[in-house]
């Protein structure tokens, strides 16, 4: 069973529990709209803490591809920056033959 929908609104104030809990009397209307209440905080818990799971799950394999990536790309700039040295090294042996 969902929660009353009175406790998902955004306008929703405080008051406004103990207000609808008023009967006339009040020990035996309160305690079992408490008890209620209390139902629906646990399954508002349990759904929460299922959604967490999930995204902590994805969060964890989005971090790991994101590592994988980041270690591609330095060894792919590690190659760039080899290839780089290796060119101009064999410039510099080139024109270090004439005299500028």
């Amino acid at each position: 069973m969902p929660p009353p929908l009175f406790c998902l609104v955004a306008s929703y104030s405080p008051g406004v529990f103990p207000a609808l809990a008023q009967t006339e009397d009040e020990e035996a209307g309160v305690q079992p709209r408490i008890d209620q209440l209390g139902g629906y905080l646990d399954v508002v818990e349990t759904q929460l803490m299922r959604e967490i799971a999930c995204r902590s799950r994805a969060m964890f394999e989005a971090a790991g591809e994101l590592h994988d990536l980041h270690r591609t790309l330095c060894q792919t700039l590690d190659q760039i920056k080899a290839s780089v040295k290796r060119k101009c090294g064999s410039t510099r042996d080139a024109t270090s033959r004439y005299d500028f």
